[in-house]
């Protein structure tokens, strides 16, 4: 579950950014400022994002091939998840939680993918399907 960051520019004694509405020290309210993925949570959107299991030896070689490849979601802002405080957060229909889109076609994409994978087999995960398979081809805004 994304947790909600705020914003507290209240006191020193405060950090800037917290995951609590109410400051800690001097009880003041904190400005909403976005949700944030957990670290499992962004290994899952990385495995969504790219069908590749997001630890083992592949991953550098995979970041190298994949990374120039997508762009920040411009729905979620990279998030992958949309919501507001106090609600229920839903994927983000436009990268499906991935928290990018493709800057290519699905077959250069499923190409750098098949890449990977011949050079590390283990690296793939089983079941994966491109973004334009999972959102039913919607374009993005």
């Amino acid at each position: 579950m994304p947790s909600e960051i705020w914003l507290h520019r209240c006191c020193a004694a405060s950090p800037p950014t917290s995951s609590f509405p109410i400051c800690p020290h001097c009880g003041s309210m904190g400005t909403y400022q976005a949700l944030k993925l957990s670290l499992v949570e962004k290994m899952c959107a990385y495995a969504v994002r790219f069908g590749l299991k997001p630890v083992g030896l592949h991953r550098p070689f995979a970041d190298q091939i994949m990374l120039p490849l997508v762009e920040r979601c411009p729905r979620c802002h990279g998030v992958g998840v949309l919501g507001m405080p106090g609600t229920r957060s839903v994927r983000c229909p436009v990268c499906d939680m991935g928290c990018s889109i493709p800057k290519v076609s699905d077959e250069e994409f499923q190409l750098a993918r098949q890449t990977v994978i011949t050079c590390y087999p283990k690296a793939a995960t089983p079941g994966w399907r491109p973004l334009s398979e999972r959102t039913g081809g919607r374009k993005v805004m």
